[in-house]
């Protein structure tokens, strides 16, 4: 079951979240937090309701907080924010949610902070509700060429040092392959690693970041299937090895893994999300002489080669 958090202001929405903790549970979507109930007071702003666990605001405010845990790799944060105000304490709430790789989405475009939000992250209840039945997850984040910057800068601001990524040798399981020789695997020219030196887009595989609480092979299904369109079957495990410092994208600090399985698919009909440009299938020989991988996924060419 897809978890999430709800966020916004108590005391001036009260019955609008209502409504949404409603309309979210009855279409299948957990609502960790909060426990609507009737509101008892307000003191200083801050709204209680019978439902919460202290009369010490700080304290409720804490335990709220913690139920980020309890999103697992489907979990996500939802700001009921009409007029496209948060206030102050939803910009605190959200400043955990950044500071956790929690994804965010709102019911307005946002206007009164000056943060970062990726594209794909503005829906109203009942769109996000119809994307989740389609898609059975939530909309991920598009980041565009523009914002790969200012994108980095906030994942540079994780407070894990410690980053799990899979990749996926794509290979096409076709049964006029003769024995012995090389199957056709999809390679990917993506705006996440460009050349340090000339800016060009190199080549790679799909891949992504492991959410919380998300199974490894779980996380490289999610991944083919949202970048490229395809359904896989995982195959063998190629190798799990640490980034390469000397690749140009290492970070100091942050430890960053990588853990790259085969996966076999029976289609060649690609869709492409935004995170790439263009894609090609080739064999792995065939491809270290024609493309110019970043090197993390050279790497793991060579050795299916």
């Amino acid at each position: 079951m897809i978890k999430c958090l709800l966020h916004g202001s108590l005391r001036k929405d009260f019955d609008l979240i209502k409504n949404v903790h409603n309309f979210f549970t009855n279409n299948g979507i957990e609502v960790v937090a909060p426990k609507m109930s009737e509101i008892v007071g307000i003191e200083e702003g801050f709204v209680k309701m019978n439902s919460d666990p202290s009369l010490d605001k700080r304290i409720t405010e804490i335990i709220y907080l913690q139920n980020i845990s309890k999103l697992g790799s489907n979990g996500f944060s939802y700001y009921v924010n009409p007029r496209g105000r948060v206030g102050l304490s939803c910009a605190y709430e959200l400043a955990f949610d950044q500071l956790t790789d929690t994804r965010t989405i709102f019911m307005e475009q946002l206007k009164d902070l000056p943060i970062y939000v990726p594209q794909n992250s503005v829906f109203e209840p009942d769109k996000l509700v119809d994307y989740i039945h389609e898609y059975g997850n939530y909309p991920a984040p598009i980041i565009p060429k523009n914002e790969i910057k200012i994108h980095k800068m906030i994942q540079g601001m994780l407070l894990p040092n410690s980053l799990i990524a899979v990749g996926a040798i794509i290979e096409y399981n076709s049964k006029k392959c003769r024995k012995g020789q090389e199957r056709d695997c999809m390679f990917v020219r993506t705006h996440k690693w460009p050349d340090p030196k000339t800016g060009e887009n190199r080549w790679s595989i799909v891949g992504g970041k492991v959410r919380r609480g998300e199974r490894l092979g779980s996380a490289l299904e999610r991944e083919v299937l949202e970048e490229t369109g395809l359904k896989g079957q995982i195959g063998e495990h190629i190798e799990t090895f640490d980034e390469i410092k000397t690749g140009g994208y290492y970070i100091n600090g942050i430890l960053r893994v990588f853990h790259d399985r085969k996966v076999y698919v029976d289609s060649k009909k690609v869709k492409l999300n935004d995170e790439a440009e263009e894609y090609a299938w080739m064999p792995c020989s065939e491809a270290l002489k024609n493309l110019n991988f970043e090197p993390n996924a050279r790497k793991i060419v060579e050795l299916v080669a």
